[in-house]
């Protein structure tokens, strides 16, 4: 499925940025639940 495709690139990116998803959650604005919390 494509959604967890791009869930996954994003937590590899994270880890390649040496961040944390909250962190990049933070930064554009939203949280954490707000990038990956729709699921259907």
């Amino acid at each position: 499925m494509l959604k967890n495709n791009i869930e996954v690139d994003v937590k590899v990116k994270c880890i390649e940025a040496e961040t944390t998803q909250a962190k990049l959650a933070e930064d554009v604005g939203t949280t954490h639940v707000g990038i990956f919390g729709i699921r259907h």
